[in-house]
């Protein structure tokens, strides 16, 4: 069986799955709920990228409207967390317009995913503090107007030329068994690396071998706030 065979979802598009397993997987801390997932998806041609914006994007404007009412109606728990499906919801449906980074429904739908994160954080029973996100921050430090242009200058750094020998602090590389984007680069960096250095490596078997171990958010971050404890000597500490 070839591994676009084993995709329950667009089985000749191996970026619309990975997207797709990406929003299911958001579903670990929240930030999504399987059946409006699997509706969304059922509504959506492999390839038709207007198809893939206006059906997440409907989808994220009921559940949004729906959070309006029920914070409206005094019920923050139900608002919250439909805030910040939304959220997502707004997220993903712009992810495959950036082929023109002038399309206006990639701002719209970024702000609009904000706004209703920032809803979602007010409404905890100690409020999230909202913050500019780094994009912007790095915008500023760049002097780079949005942030598309914030990521096409960051494709300009790199660790090459012993750069990555000058890191000294104790340092987590990660390595996906099928990544679809950076596959083998994780060894050639923990190969120069001349500080303390630690691997962890995620396997398909466990459900954790795609980029970023998309679909496996509690396991990797499990493994990641592991090691940041053993490294900051927090382990077994209340």
């Amino acid at each position: 069986m070839s591994p676009t065979q084993r995709y329950p979802f667009f089985p000749d598009n191996e970026e619309y799955w990975f997207e797709a397993k990406r929003a299911f997987g958001a579903s670990s801390y929240g930030a999504s709920e399987f059946g409006e997932v699997m509706a969304t998806l059922n509504r959506i041609t492999s390839g038709d990228d207007n198809g893939w914006y206006n059906e997440w994007n409907a989808t994220a404007e009921r559940i949004f409207a729906e959070a309006e009412a029920q914070r409206a109606a005094g019920h923050r728990v139900s608002a919250r967390d439909g805030y910040l499906r939304a959220a997502n919801y707004f997220r993903t449906s712009e992810f495959f317009l950036h082929g023109n980074h002038e399309d206006p429904r990639i701002y719209s739908a970024y702000q609009k995913s904000i706004a209703a994160y920032k809803l979602c954080c007010s409404l905890y029973d100690v409020p999230i503090l909202s913050a500019k996100w780094g994009g912007d921050q790095a915008g500023f430090v760049m002097g780079e107007p949005t942030p598309h242009a914030v990521v096409a200058k960051m494709l300009e750094f790199n660790l090459r030329d012993g750069i990555a020998e000058q890191i000294s602090c104790p340092t987590l590389v990660l390595d996906a068994e099928e990544d679809m984007y950076l596959k083998g680069q994780p060894d050639v960096l923990y190969e120069h690396l001349t500080c303390p250095k630690t691997m962890i490596r995620f396997t398909t078997a466990e459900g954790a071998g795609a980029h970023c171990q998309c679909g496996a958010d509690r396991l990797a971050n499990a493994r990641i706030f592991d090691w940041l404890d053993n490294t900051f000597g927090r382990a077994g500490k209340s």
